[in-house]
């Protein structure tokens, strides 16, 4: 059975979060209009970038996998969400994305069945899609640093 952890870790300043994740550094904030200095992709961005760089890289293993030649592809990737909860304003409306629209434009000769056997097999194997088409359970731990640390 393959498994893998994935592990995250940060400092934040502000709205600013630097974090490590492997040996990269990752450096996420707020535009202006959230309180932050946008210096960098926020976290909804971010999630948007993770969703596409899954697609894609499963793409492209499938596509070398079954031997299809695809010379570019292009994915665009966006969603909508609504500010009013984060904003603490009264609303019914969720706090994440009300929906995500994902467009794979494949620049190749091969049979339209070959390309739509891709795409399920990316839906099937895509841990961000799966992640974000399904609950998964999550636990948020917190704790108040003492100061004799």
């Amino acid at each position: 059975m393959g498994e893998a952890t994935i592990k995250l870790a940060g400092k934040s300043i502000d709205t600013k979060l630097n974090a490590e994740a492997h040996h990269y550094q990752i450096i996420s904030d707020e535009p202006v209009s959230l309180g932050g200095k946008g210096e960098a992709p926020n976290p909804m961005e971010y999630l948007l970038m993770a969703y596409a760089g899954c697609l894609n890289a499963l793409s492209r293993y499938y596509i070398d996998l079954k031997g299809l030649e695809v010379r570019e592809m292009f994915l665009e990737v966006h969603g909508k969400f609504n500010t009013d909860k984060l904003k603490l304003r009264e609303t019914t409306k969720r706090a994440g994305f009300e929906y995500i629209n994902v467009s794979i434009k494949f620049d190749t000769d091969e049979p339209i069945e070959k390309i739509e056997e891709i795409v399920k097999m990316v839906k099937e194997g895509c841990p961000m899609h799966d992640n974000i088409t399904n609950p998964t359970p999550t636990i948020i731990d917190y704790k108040i640093k003492d100061m004799g640390e």
